[in-house]
């Protein structure tokens, strides 16, 4: 009789991968996912340049040139000079930092209709994403509180507030009107106004009202 033939034993298994993953791995899906939604990046223009390199530099170079051309117009004092730099400052950055909302390319409709986020936020709410105490937030606030004082020294500091005269050539009406001139740059830009409508006006969608 002839010898019997042990049972054949189980299959070799496979060579593991080079590369092995654990197996709650979501590759696959992660894969399915990135096929159909593909990720997209939305830059805010409107106010990514003040992070650029340069940006603080320039802005700076614009009020200086403005000083230098003023302090050298004819029949204008200092003082005068850096009082009209100081409040066509606020004047200026006002309604374009903290009354026109939204932002440039990315208008496409009213808050969460569109790619737009920022139709109810104004310029300065855009800054950093919103996030306060930010050096850039930190150079705008310190900008118009430095102008102020440059007008305020020329103009005769609190001797001309106090008595109405000083090193300046107009009294305390200049005076005060650079201090309303850093009111309206730099209460806005206060972390509890971040937001704030007074008495609801500018609150609604749009970039004039």
């Amino acid at each position: 009789m002839p010898p019997l033939c042990p049972p054949p034993g189980p299959p070799p298994a496979p060579p593991p991968p080079s590369h092995p993953l654990p197996p709650s791995h979501p590759l696959p899906l992660l894969t399915l996912q990135n096929r159909s939604t593909p990720s997209r990046v939305v830059l805010n223009r409107n106010v990514e340049w003040l992070s650029a390199p340069g940006a603080g530099a320039a802005y700076c170079a614009v009020l200086l040139a403005a000083i230098l051309l003023l302090l050298n117009a004819p029949g204008l004092s200092p003082a005068r000079a850096f009082t009209i730099v100081n409040v066509g400052h606020a004047v200026v950055t006002f309604p374009l930092l903290h009354w026109v909302k939204g932002s440039p390319g990315l208008d496409d409709g009213p808050a969460g209709t569109g790619s737009n986020d920022h139709a109810t936020e104004t310029w300065w709410e855009q800054v950093d994403q919103g996030v306060q105490g930010t050096a850039a937030r930190k150079f705008m606030a310190l900008v118009p509180a430095i102008l102020f004082v440059l007008a305020a020294h020329a103009e005769g500091g609190l001797g001309a507030l106090v008595g109405g005269g000083g090193g300046g050539s107009g009294g305390r009406e200049p005076l005060l009107l650079n201090a309303a001139a850093l009111a309206l740059a730099l209460v806005p830009k206060l972390p509890g106004m971040d937001g704030v409508r007074l008495f609801g006006v500018n609150k609604h969608y749009g970039r004039w009202w």
